[in-house]
This record gives C-alpha cells, structure tokens and sequence, in this order.
C-alpha cells in the first residue's frame, strides 16, 4: 500500500499532466518525490 505521499505524489502528477492551469508549490519534504515526474513544468 501506498503511503499518503506517495499517493499524494502520483496523484498530483497526474492532475498536472491533466491540466496546464495547475500548479503546485512545494515545501523541502515532498519535493524530491515529484524530480522527474514533472517534465515540461517550471522549477526553481
């Protein structure tokens, strides 16, 4: 079973891949979790 953020993770990539108009800000703990998922979308 997936963790809460695992299942967050996959599913706001989802959601992103989806929708051009969202957008996600991300705090130091889950960001690593989302590095190359987002291809494509603005990183700081």
């Amino acid at each position: 079973m997936d963790t809460m953020r695992e299942g967050f993770i996959s599913t706001t990539t989802r959601l992103l891949d989806e929708d051009p108009r969202l957008a996600v800000v991300l705090a130091e703990i889950s960001k690593d979790g989302f590095e190359g998922r987002c291809d494509g979308t603005p990183t700081v």
